[in-house]
């Protein structure tokens, strides 16, 4: 039989267990060997050791016995901190966000804060396709726009892959009374484009509360097309 577990019975035998320890009581500890600190007393006759509780408690908070350590966090530098606090074994974080104009993705190892909103989509033909995730126009508002739409053919048995059209497009998109309407007309910069990719083509319409930007690829080709825009809101 163990060292500590003859010393757990004869405790339990004597009645010599109590529920509330303080300072005055000692627990049996693993042979000597096994817990190297000054405070622990030897038991001669099981060749074991007892420590009191009070310096046991000293003992784990200050990360004593190799088990563990008192951890702690905080920010450096001039910057925004995201270190809220400790609670018990918990180091809490602040959560990241962006404001308007602002975007944030996160991978296994990075976390990425860009500017700009961000649409994709993929076409394969001429048909007509809205990018995904219509930006939102509030009621009694207008939003302003620049929006720049790269457009690159990636595969199918027509054209040439590699092909790259480019165009920057700015105007603005209002809801009044829950209508909502293009503001004049939205103006269309050519930035680059190769001959094989002319073919390609944008709409940005007024949808429900919504700006939508409509792409028309080439049939056999398929092509995947990404829009940055920065928009500026102003409310009634």
């Amino acid at each position: 039989m163990s060292n500590i577990l003859i010393d757990i019975l004869g405790l339990l035998k004597r009645k010599k267990i109590v529920k509330n320890p303080n300072c005055k009581d000692y627990i049996p500890l693993s042979t000597l060997t096994d817990f190297k600190k000054p405070s622990v007393k030897p038991n001669p006759q099981y060749q074991a050791g007892v420590i009191s509780m009070c310096d046991l408690k000293t003992y784990v908070n200050s990360g004593g016995g190799g088990s563990g350590e008192v951890n702690t966090a905080s920010n450096v530098g001039s910057g925004e901190g995201i270190f809220r606090a400790k609670v018990g074994t918990d180091l809490q974080f602040k959560s990241l966000s962006v404001g308007e104009g602002l975007n944030i993705t996160s991978s296994s190892t990075n976390i990425t804060i860009f500017s700009g909103y961000v649409q994709q989509q993929r076409t394969t033909d001429a048909t007509q396709l809205t990018l995904s995730t219509s930006k939102t126009v509030d009621n009694d508002s207008v939003e302003s726009f620049v929006t720049r739409i790269s457009a690159m053919q990636t595969g199918g048995s027509a054209g040439t892959i590699g092909d790259v059209w480019v165009h920057e497009f700015r105007g603005a998109i209002k809801q009044l009374g829950g209508v909502t309407t293009l503001v004049d007309t939205v103006t269309d910069e050519l930035i680059a484009e190769d001959t094989g990719a002319s073919g390609y083509s944008v709409s940005i319409e007024p949808g429900t509360g919504t700006i939508d930007i409509k792409v028309t690829g080439e049939l056999n080709k398929t092509i995947y097309w990404k829009a940055i825009s920065v928009f500026n809101n102003n409310s009634l």
